[in-house]
């Protein structure tokens, strides 16, 4: 099961998943994915190793990849950018404090508990799977 976070038509596309047995991942021509495991005991992807929470593998589109559950369903953030219009990097920020991010646009994703964000004037309030979008 899949949901969209956002996405930004011909550039890119970020969503959270569940997967709930092993199996192929979709083909996606042209396009680059970055995976981010954020919850559950992991899962492998071809010959890689386990993935474990907040372990993050990067692999394209249109490689043929499977995934094989370590022990139960996973949660993941998949961020697909389309080669060549857009790029993409995921930093995760496990301590408080100030931040400043330079990007045409920052998604800032609460995978864990709760965090409060200044975003100009404004204060925003994130708990789990909360996404900011700037």
């Amino acid at each position: 099961i899949t949901r969209e976070v956002a996405s930004r038509a011909d550039a890119w596309r970020a969503s959270i998943a569940d997967i709930d047995r092993d199996g192929p991942f979709s083909r996606f021509d042209g396009i680059d994915r970055l995976l981010m495991v954020l919850g559950g005991a992991g899962m492998t992807l071809g010959g890689q190793g386990v993935l474990r929470a907040f372990d993050i593998t990067r692999f394209p589109g249109e490689a043929p990849v499977t995934a094989h559950l370590a022990n139960g369903p996973v949660r993941v953030f998949n961020l697909m950018t389309y080669r060549g219009a857009a790029r993409a990097s995921v930093d995760i920020v496990r301590a408080p404090g100030r931040r400043t991010f330079a990007a045409d646009t920052v998604l800032l994703l609460c995978a864990q508990g709760s965090v409060e964000v200044q975003a100009g004037p404004a204060r925003i309030a994130l708990t789990p799977l909360d996404t900011l979008r700037s």
